[in-house]
């Protein structure tokens, strides 16, 4: 990565490929592109770890994965309820 919330197509896969996996062991459905379109629009509101993300513990994973699946709002592009990933880089992030 060159810049803060830059990332790169297989950063993002490798992610959001872990997520899936995650959330089907939950009996929740995501695809593959969903996923990914997500973590990107996140990583431009509130930028992510993406190394951090991709090999954290499963508690903070889970935290994450649950938090961004229970919060994302794909109408506003925001996160509800100031939800802040422990993956995010730094505390830039403000909710309103």
């Amino acid at each position: 990565m060159t810049m803060t919330n830059e990332v790169t197509i297989e950063e993002t896969a490798a992610v959001a490929k872990r997520m899936i996996n995650v959330l089907s062991s939950f009996g929740v459905d995501e695809d593959q592109l969903s996923a990914m379109m997500d973590l990107e629009y996140i990583n431009d509101t509130i930028p992510l770890d993406f190394d951090r993300l991709q090999n954290c513990d499963a508690n903070t994973f889970l935290h994450d994965v649950i938090g961004i699946r229970n919060n994302w709002n794909r109408e506003t592009k925001q996160m509800d309820n100031c939800f802040l990933p422990r993956c995010a880089k730094g505390q830039e992030y403000r909710c309103s």
